[in-house]
């Protein structure tokens, strides 16, 4: 097991509101990092047009966690055992990664390197997940 990291100082992002919207818009669902569980469970969109996401999300730990347990915390971790990549790729979810110097977008499939690795530089964030709407009679 690799150490854990002792930062000097730790940044809340919980007030930046946009990190825990749900904006669907012009056939692209897109789910800010902070967005917490209980929110996509509860998401007319996500139940609409993602429901594999929905019910997963509504199944995710006890009320408490799914309270607290954030979308964009879940994929970070990198778990094999988390439970949004799942649901996420089989939508072909994508990933928004930003950075002083802009903001780029990876697949999930690919964002996940191996358990606890992702391909998250040391100066990105994960600002949100993005869903296209799939085709009719799909899924």
């Amino acid at each position: 097991m690799g150490r854990a990291l002792a930062p000097e100082h730790v940044v809340s992002l919980d007030r930046i509101e946009s990190l825990a919207e749900l904006d669907a818009k012009n056939g692209t669902l897109r789910i800010g990092a902070c967005a917490k569980a209980v929110d996509i469970a509860d998401s007319e969109a996500v139940k609409a047009d993602f429901p594999a996401l929905g019910e997963g999300a509504s199944h995710l730990g006890s009320p408490l966690i799914r309270n607290l347990a954030t979308v964009g915390g879940n994929l970070v971790s990198a778990r094999p055992a988390a439970d949004f990549p799942p649901p996420l790729m089989a939508y072909d979810a994508k990933v928004v990664l930003r950075s002083s110097k802009g903001e780029r977008a990876v697949a999930l499939a690919d964002f996940m390197e191996a358990p606890g690795q992702t391909v998250l530089a040391a100066d990105e964030i994960l600002e949100a997940i993005l869903l296209e709407k799939p085709a009719a009679h799909s899924g």
